[in-house]
């Protein structure tokens, strides 16, 4: 079985959709308590000490350290894509952010990966600047206000 989890933010109680792939029809639908954390994130918070924020659209990894958010993947399912779903995620972190101090966020984009041109764009419609690139690797940044 799949769970697409919807996200626990500010003490909500949200939905989980449970989909079994046997019988894609059929949907159970649980509700979740805002105080659990998914079994992908927990996990990566203990193995690499980055966050998750997930909707029932999609989901973003993050880290902050000191005064600066790094966004490291944002994925949206496919058939929301172009309908900013993206940039709601994204606010989500950003407030998350500003909350936590930071004043810099921070993405970016492998340009040897699929969908990288797509990526480029994202970030900069999101209002994200150029900050510099090395070999494989393109740095953006938004500043925090």
């Amino acid at each position: 079985m799949a769970a697409n989890t919807a996200s626990c933010f500010q003490g909500r109680t949200v939905s989980i959709t449970i989909v079994d792939p046997n019988k894609p029809t059929e949907k159970v639908h649980y509700l979740d308590s805002a105080r659990q954390m998914t079994l992908f994130g927990a996990y990566l918070k203990e193995r690499e000490n980055v966050d998750l924020v997930e909707t029932e659209d999609g989901f973003a990894i993050y880290a902050i350290t000191g005064n600066e958010c790094y966004i490291r993947d944002i994925y949206v399912k496919p058939e929301l894509r172009n309908q900013k779903v993206a940039s709601k995620i994204a606010d989500q972190v950003c407030e998350k952010a500003k909350k936590a101090g930071c004043k810099i966020l921070t993405g970016s984009v492998c340009p040897s990966t699929k969908g990288a041109d797509a990526s480029l764009r994202v970030l900069q419609g999101y209002g994200m600047r150029l900050h510099s690139c090395s070999t494989n690797l393109i740095i953006f940044v938004k500043d925090l206000v």
